[in-house]
């Protein structure tokens, strides 16, 4: 046989295979699309920010008026104490806090530099840049804009030039390193993408029959899976944060609770995607389909606030959203039990809906069954 007629035979199999169409034109079409609108914004826009006025003057309330307009920022509220901003900031109320001390208009009146002061959630490192060089940018044009002033009112020299100095606190990641961010992200990702695959390619092989208790067989096949995906995220955790000094402040019951519910989820997943799919190839492609579309998705690389309202809606399907977004709670931040209860029973909740449409389906589809190797046999 020729080369050309291998050639031939290849391009009538392509052309032939629908499948393939999807795989190599629809897939990579579909994540250019879906990762042009993650990040079509170009930049972080409305950033939620909590502001302390302790000068309430004026001057003051140009300066929020300011951070108000720009685009990157959105004032949301006026806090009694800097405890209270930073309160703010560890609920995910804000991710900036901007302080105004008193004194602020009358060091400018005289002629002195007034100090402005921003509070940053260092713990996700893409709103840190986008936050402090906005928050620098608008700072020094509203300085330069004084100090124009000035010196048409005479009197001052070019030393004035700067009239306000800005400066600012950064929380959980003083360092700003991305080694406390980017790792538990990833390591969070792979574990998952295992194990969705595990599980979908292990119960697919068959489904169960009308004689075996449904219940009894979702049991005996989730079980492996669950503790298996439980040693696999708690010991590549272990391994990042004893093995490599990644930080973890908060409290290794909550890390527990946490991760055995996103366990729980996948496994539901999982069997979600083992009980629509016919065979073992179209389960290996719908998990990691949705492996794939999880993580940009997550918040954990680009926050929900700048991405279009349809793809978070979209992302809060998937566990590894709540999983991330707890895990960085408890790691960098040491939130409390309340503030973490949202992503708790965001992955309960993703784990009894899954559960549920897989007894469903399988049951249906033992229902139109006649006779069959019994499912818990093995090979």
């Amino acid at each position: 046989m020729k080369v050309s007629d291998w050639i031939l035979e290849e391009w009538t199999f392509l052309l032939k295979s629908k499948r393939m169409w999807i795989i190599l034109l629809l897939v990579p079409l579909f994540f250019t699309f879906l990762f042009g609108s993650v990040y079509s914004g170009g930049k972080l826009r409305l950033l939620p920010v909590a502001f302390l006025d302790e000068d309430h003057s004026e001057l003051s309330r140009q300066v929020m008026q300011a951070f108000d307009s720009s685009e990157v920022f959105s004032v949301r509220e006026e806090v009694r104490s800097e405890d209270g901003l930073v309160h703010q900031i560890e609920l995910g109320e804000a991710e900036v806090g901007v302080v105004i001390p008193k004194g602020f208009e009358k060091a400018v009146t005289r002629g002195e530099r007034g100090e402005l002061m921003t509070i940053i959630d260092g713990s996700n490192i893409m709103v840190v840049n986008s936050a402090l060089n906005s928050a620098n940018e608008i700072v020094q044009t509203f300085s330069g804009g004084i100090s124009i002033k000035r010196v048409e009112a005479k009197g001052l020299t070019d030393d004035s030039v700067f009239s306000l100095r800005f400066a600012h606190r950064m929380l959980y990641n003083p360092g700003l390193s991305y080694s406390i961010f980017m790792p538990l992200g990833l390591v969070s990702a792979l574990v998952q993408q295992v194990l969705l695959l595990a599980i979908a390619l292990s119960v697919v092989r068959y489904k169960p029959l009308r004689v075996v208790p449904l219940g009894k067989w979702i049991y005996a096949k989730t079980v492996p899976y669950f503790w298996l995906g439980l040693f696999l995220v708690m010991s590549t955790m272990g391994i990042l944060i004893k093995g490599y000094d990644f930080p973890f402040v908060g409290q290794t019951s909550q890390m527990l609770l946490l991760t055995v519910l996103f366990v729980f989820a996948l496994v539901g997943l999982g069997m979600l995607i083992s009980a629509i799919s016919p065979n073992a190839l179209q389960a290996t492609q719908i998990s990691m389909l949705l492996a794939l579309l999880s993580f940009p998705l997550s918040g954990y690389t680009w926050p929900f606030i700048s991405m279009p309202k349809a793809l978070v809606s979209v992302a809060h399907v998937f566990p590894l959203t709540y999983y991330l977004d707890g895990l960085q709670k408890i790691a960098v931040k040491g939130s409390d039990w309340i503030q973490i209860q949202g992503d708790l029973v965001g992955l309960l909740l993703i784990a009894a809906v899954t559960f549920s449409i897989t007894w469903f389906l399988l049951k249906v589809n033992s229902l139109g069954q006649v006779e069959g190797r019994h499912p818990l046999d093995h090979n």
